[in-house]
């Protein structure tokens, strides 16, 4: 089990009990996979999914979850669905007694399971049985719904997956882009980055968009946005949390922080 700085989901329902375990992947999952995640909630609450670099695999176990729209309507989830990477937060109504199995996959690898283009649906979620056999989803769900126990649960997840990974080596200037772009914390230059890793910038904004899901410079956003959470700890405002994150205009800095979390910087630390 692994604990992380920031929550995958934030709530904001204070005395709503919520409880969430993450769980790493087997060691043949363990390049693909960056853990997987459970989501019990025992009442009703509404969670906020800020923008991550990763796109997911995720499995209504019980219960139900909405999107809550911008106009303040619902759409209810399919019981399985792919989330693409996004750069604004999205809202989400979850009933009582709700579960959700989730997997997180790490970027530049969903493409490894995903046979179709995984740009088309950046910022939104579609059924897992566009990207999958509709028949091996279905029976999926079923027995993980038929389970008590997280470790089987994880058992028959990893065994879909591992049935659905295509046998294909990764580019590495891809892949090494995307640990540039983390150690950086995603303050690089877009040309500098494509002349380091020998690739023109037309091909590289074009591969990195086919294996992670979205552009360079929309990843790096999101990547300096998460880099906030692992300094907020260490600064004294607001400020110099923004200067830190490379926001030279503090203007700049609370309205971006608005667009990924829904609210501003002082209601959320």
């Amino acid at each position: 089990m692994t604990e992380n700085k920031i929550s995958f989901f934030e709530h904001d329902l204070k005395n709503s009990k919520r409880k969430e375990l993450r769980f790493l992947p087997h060691k043949l999952l363990k390049p693909f996979i960056k853990e997987y995640m459970i989501v019990q909630c025992t009442s009703e609450m509404e969670m906020h999914l800020f923008p991550n670099p990763s796109i997911s695999f995720n499995h209504i176990i019980n219960g139900n979850i909405a999107m809550i729209k911008n106009d303040g309507s619902k759409v209810d989830l399919p019981k399985a669905t792919v989330f693409g990477i996004s750069q604004k937060h999205l809202q989400f109504s979850f009933t009582a007694q709700t579960s959700l199995l989730t997997t997180i996959v790490n970027p530049g690898f969903a493409s490894f399971f995903i046979r179709k283009p995984i740009h088309n649906f950046s910022g939104t979620f579609l059924p897992l049985d566009y990207f999958f056999s509709r028949q091996k989803v279905l029976s999926l769900n079923q027995q993980l719904s038929n389970q008590s126990s997280y470790i089987k649960m994880l058992q028959l997840l990893e065994d879909f997956l591992i049935s659905e990974k295509e046998p294909k080596v990764m580019d590495t200037r891809i892949k090494d882009a995307i640990h540039r772009i983390k150690e950086k914390k995603g303050l690089v230059s877009i040309n500098d980055l494509s002349k380091e890793i020998s690739i023109s910038r037309d091909s590289f904004e074009k591969n990195f968009r086919a294996n992670v899901g979205t552009t360079p410079k929309q990843y790096c956003k999101i990547i300096r946005f998460r880099s906030l959470f692992e300094e907020a700890h260490l600064q004294n405002n607001l400020t110099d949390l923004g200067l830190n994150g490379g926001y030279y205009d503090q203007s700049h800095f609370i309205r971006d922080f608005k667009s990924f979390t829904g609210v501003l910087p002082s209601d959320f630390f």
